[in-house]
């Protein structure tokens, strides 16, 4: 499985094949992760056993991660980051920000879900899944929500009240109010 796949492309052609990795960062990303996988499932076990025997500096020493922030970036892992980043331009990466980000308008909200139902053949999902990503895109496009908020949001994040409505006061409705919340916090 390599990192070339036939993607849907805007223009006559429809379809195209696309390198799929073409950032340094998804390189970093992936070593970051192999890092963290190697610290909690492999190292963790043995810095315990010499933390026990109060070996303590053998035990600092088998720690890979490094700070995500800050000035101070150092040891075996992060030599490999600058590795990478130095390898970057031989390898055709790009460090810089390969997108600039917009506000989705009403047109191209109309657009997505126009392509979600009119495309199945393009974007192949059961009815269940083009409905939740339905609700997703309006909620995304009203609220300005990122999409991972909005994933699996529990039932508890909404209320829906029974209110007068005011053009008929001897009827109800129900209004639905969502409680979303934010998922750009950090962690390392």
């Amino acid at each position: 499985m390599g990192s070339v796949k036939e993607r849907v492309v805007l223009g006559p052609e429809e379809r195209a094949m696309v390198c799929t990795l073409n950032s340094a960062y998804s390189v970093i990303e992936v070593w970051r992760r192999l890092v963290a996988a190697a610290d909690f499932k492999v190292l963790s076990g043995e810095w315990k056993a010499l933390r026990g025997n109060e070996r303590y500096l053998e035990a600092d020493r088998l720690f890979l991660r490094w700070e995500q922030e800050g000035e101070q970036r150092e040891g075996p892992a992060y030599l490999i980051v600058r590795i990478l980043l130095s390898l970057s331009p031989e390898l055709h990466l790009e460090v810089n920000t390969l997108y600039v980000k917009v506000e989705a308008t009403a047109e191209n909200i109309v657009i997505i879900l126009f392509a979600l139902y009119r495309r199945e053949k393009d974007i192949p999902a059961p009815p269940l899944i083009r409905l939740s990503f339905h609700a997703t895109v309006l909620q995304m496009g009203t609220g300005g929500f990122r999409p991972g908020c909005l994933v699996n949001t529990p039932c508890l994040q909404y209320t829906l009240p029974a209110v007068r409505d005011p053009d008929d006061r001897s009827k109800t409705k129900i209004i639905v109010t969502p409680n979303i919340g934010r998922n750009k916090i950090k962690t390392t």
